[in-house]
């Protein structure tokens, strides 16, 4: 019973790699919302943190460029999105294995405190924690 457990874990991940990278394809493509779409499914399947970062750094960079150039509002929306990503991620990654990792969790929230929520004194606080992983 134990190793189909192992064959459906893995056969998932197999289908959360491919949903990943049809992500990365949609994304490149210019389909952000397709790109989206193939990530959350993929985290469905297969909710690593790596994933997670992954998802929070899309919608990191698709909340900013929404917020700076076309609807604030919308942006913050993505961005806050985004933040309960990277959240899910820091909490699950393995902070003696996976500091880069987290360095780069921190940074992100700090750029969207710093930029997009108007929080300086949050954005060091991220900022630091990010620099105490490197």
């Amino acid at each position: 019973m134990g190793s189909n457990r192992a064959f459906q874990a893995q056969k998932l991940k197999s289908q959360a790699d491919d949903l990943e990278d049809k992500s990365a394809q949609a994304i490149d493509d210019g389909d952000v919302d397709q790109g989206l779409d193939y990530m959350v499914r993929a985290i469905e399947l297969d909710p690593t943190p790596m994933r997670y970062m992954m998802y929070g750094s899309i919608l990191s960079g698709n909340g900013t460029s929404t917020f700076k150039d076309s609807d604030p509002k919308k942006g913050l929306q993505i961005l806050r999105l985004a933040e309960t990503q990277l959240f899910k991620a820091i909490k699950t990654f393995n902070p003696r294995k996976d500091q880069i990792y987290l360095s780069q969790c921190y940074s992100l929230l700090g750029d969207m405190y710093l930029n997009a929520f108007g929080d300086k004194t949050k954005a060091q606080e991220y900022y630091k924690r990010a620099a105490e992983f490197k």
